[in-house]
């Protein structure tokens, strides 16, 4: 019950954001003659999600020497917390009205602080045929992708409550008040097939991140940690790819 929770006597959490926003953060504890065993309950509760959210997909099939097809969404995908679900008045990301974030596994190892969460992205890919009735004849190929930065969440020990172990304690107003850069990734190919009777043969040079832009994928979200909000985990760089295919009929 909300009743049973009074704000801990050392005070809330304080400090810096990296964008030098001070934050205060308060954290409540069960009061004096209350207890825990730190056990689970599971029950139905009246917590729900709201997902609103809107797809194009387009496509223009080979013809004429030419493909293109892609796709783009646009989501907005929120907690609908009632007041009387939260029992601890502390902030937490399931809150009412906080984005739906999806942490990657246990909020731990390598992929620990990513938390998805894109409310647009797109992908769209075309081929274009150069001379194909030419014997040097070759297609040429692109892929566009992109989406919207994940949240970075910024954490801050609030020690062991409710004997349950070390509590991270999210230190920003919003779930998705601060977001890694979009990223915005262009792929292009070049093919040539050759047709020796039953026996075919495909060439092809690919170019992976061809703007070669170092986007920032993950950073570390504990503030308190050694290494917090350094770049864990960046876009691989530009990179070359030569292969062949061979078929038979």
């Amino acid at each position: 019950m909300r009743s049973d929770y009074v704000l801990r006597s050392s005070g809330p959490i304080t400090g810096t954001l990296p964008n030098g926003q001070a934050y205060s953060v308060p954290v409540y504890v069960l009061k004096s003659g209350v207890t825990t065993r730190g056990g689970t309950i599971l029950r139905n509760s009246s917590t729900t999600q709201d997902y609103k959210g809107a797809s194009v997909v387009f496509t223009k099939r080979l013809s004429n020497r030419w493909m293109l097809r892609g796709n783009v969404t646009y989501s907005d995908w929120t907690w609908n917390t009632p007041d009387s679900e939260k029992a601890n008045p502390t902030f937490g990301l399931a809150d009412d009205g906080q984005p739906v974030l999806q942490n990657s596994g246990t909020g731990s190892g390598s992929k620990g602080n990513v938390w998805i969460n894109s409310k647009w992205a797109y992908s769209v890919n075309a081929l274009y045929q150069i001379a194909p009735d030419r014997p040097w004849g070759f297609n040429v190929a692109g892929n566009m992708t992109g989406r919207q930065g994940y949240p970075i969440v910024y954490l801050r020990s609030a020690g062991n409550l409710f004997n349950q172990g070390t509590i991270q304690q999210p230190v920003v107003n919003n779930g998705d008040s601060f977001r890694l850069d979009n990223i915005n990734q262009l792929d292009l190919r070049l093919e040539k097939d050759f047709v020796f009777g039953d026996f075919g043969m495909t060439l092809g040079v690919d170019c992976f991140n061809v703007m070669n832009r170092a986007t920032v994928l993950q950073r570390a979200g504990r503030l308190n940690a050694n290494n917090g909000n350094f770049v864990t985990e960046i876009v691989s760089p530009r990179l070359f790819r030569v292969g062949a295919k061979f078929s038979f009929r």
